[in-house]
């Protein structure tokens, strides 16, 4: 009888389980998600919302606990280059992406011109500004005849 009493109980916690499942799939939608960063934020976004904890969740999209709670960290040498390209950003303020790589590159250091465009963007240190010429009506006369012959 004892037997019976803790199949019985194993199996309803089986089913509760597996109801929890179905209700986070229908809830995150269910699309197919590639990436570990979407799948992190479906978990975060159960989590959130008490449909249940971090290891159901997990175990319903497909994703593994440690990647849910260990962030990719970035290499030492990326960060260096990193403040570097700030520095130069914040001493050049009007330098684009192009010319602080020209600048990284004078000074010896073998930099790409994506992750320099990547990092300006990501740090939001290119400047927007309009040129002075643009929206001003123009005050020359114009001395041709247009009219057809």
């Amino acid at each position: 009888m004892r037997a019976l009493e803790d199949e019985n109980a194993r199996l309803k916690r089986v089913v509760i389980d597996q109801a929890v499942q179905i209700q986070i799939l229908k809830e995150v939608n269910a699309k197919k998600m590639v990436s570990p960063s979407s799948r992190r934020r479906a978990v975060k976004w159960v989590v959130e919302e008490g449909l249940g904890n971090a290891a159901q969740a997990c175990r319903a999209l497909g994703s593994a606990r440690s990647s849910y709670y260990l962030l990719g960290q970035k290499r030492l040498s990326s960060q260096k280059l990193e403040r570097k390209i700030i520095a130069l950003s914040e001493e050049h303020p009007r330098y684009g992406y192009r010319r602080i790589t020209a600048l990284m590159r004078r000074k010896g250091k073998a930099v790409n011109s994506k992750r320099e465009q990547r990092a300006t963007t990501h740090f939001k240190l290119a400047q927007k500004y309009t040129s002075p010429i643009a929206g001003k009506i123009s005050t020359t006369k114009v001395r041709y005849d247009f009219a057809a012959s």
